[in-house]
């Protein structure tokens, strides 16, 4: 930095081309693969989505936002036959590595770049969609994009599925860029939600009825545990309907 220009912190702007540097940084980098929610967990979700009884009877399951498929991965054994699953993701490194893990599997429909909202997805095209970890990521402009399209792309009696951190306190993994002074909290979360206000913003664009719980993942012993000891749990899930008339029509 040059000496006539002093050092001076400033929120980063995420806007889409900032976003997709970090997470396709993030993806080229196998060492950070086991930091992502479905490489992480991604067994106790599928598990939890089985025991919900989500996976029964579907068709076509949509991953929005898939990551690296580890997800895809643990769910393909649960699903019923005949069912298929597509990942969906913004980043072409996180696409080619969900492509990598998951190819050849009967039940992988393939995963594909999310360019444009709406998307290519087929109106009630889905009977699951799964939004795990990505709300806490959005703006409340593409927030309302996302819920919109998950919406318009669910059968109606289909369901979404989301999951979010639980009370995050952003700050504990805010960071600044020694060289330009942008700071940044460095999972790129713009948002904290609770089980309450996840249920409301779920309601408001039109599912219903909508479920919230806490949990905390990794196994069903840990989120047990949580619950014994009153510990706050660190995670939170959603199970919204999509009406099978849509009420915006009335």
């Amino acid at each position: 930095m040059s000496a006539d220009k002093p050092f001076a912190p400033h929120p980063i702007e995420w806007n889409e081309e900032n976003t997709n540097r970090l997470w396709n940084f993030y993806s080229s980098l196998p060492a950070m693969e086991k930091k992502y929610f479905g490489a992480r967990v991604g067994r106790h979700v599928a598990r939890t989505l089985k025991r919900l009884g989500l996976l029964a009877s579907v068709g076509r399951v949509v991953d929005f936002s898939c990551g690296t498929g580890s997800l895809i991965a643990a769910c393909m054994p649960m699903l019923p036959p005949g069912a298929r699953i597509l990942g969906l993701d913004p980043s072409t490194r996180s696409v080619d590595a969900t492509e990598a893990r998951n190819r050849g599997a009967a039940a992988f429909e393939g995963a594909r770049v999310i360019e444009a909202l709406p998307s290519s997805l087929p109106e009630g095209g889905a009977d699951l969609m799964l939004l795990t970890e990505v709300v806490e990521h959005l703006s409340d402009e593409r927030l309302d994009e996302v819920l919109a399209e998950c919406l318009r792309a669910l059968a109606p009696g289909g369901r979404l599925f989301v999951t979010t951190p639980n009370g995050e306190d952003l700050d504990v993994e805010r960071t600044i860029c020694p060289e330009c002074g942008c700071t940044f909290h460095r999972w790129q979360h713009v948002r904290s939600w609770t089980a309450q206000s996840l249920a409301s913003r779920l309601s408001a664009v039109g599912f219903g009825p909508v479920e919230a719980r806490e949990i905390t993942w990794g196994n069903e012993l840990i989120d047990l545990g949580f619950s014994l000891l009153g510990r706050k749990k660190t995670g939170i899930y959603a199970v919204a309907t999509k009406p099978s008339a849509d009420p915006r029509q009335h």
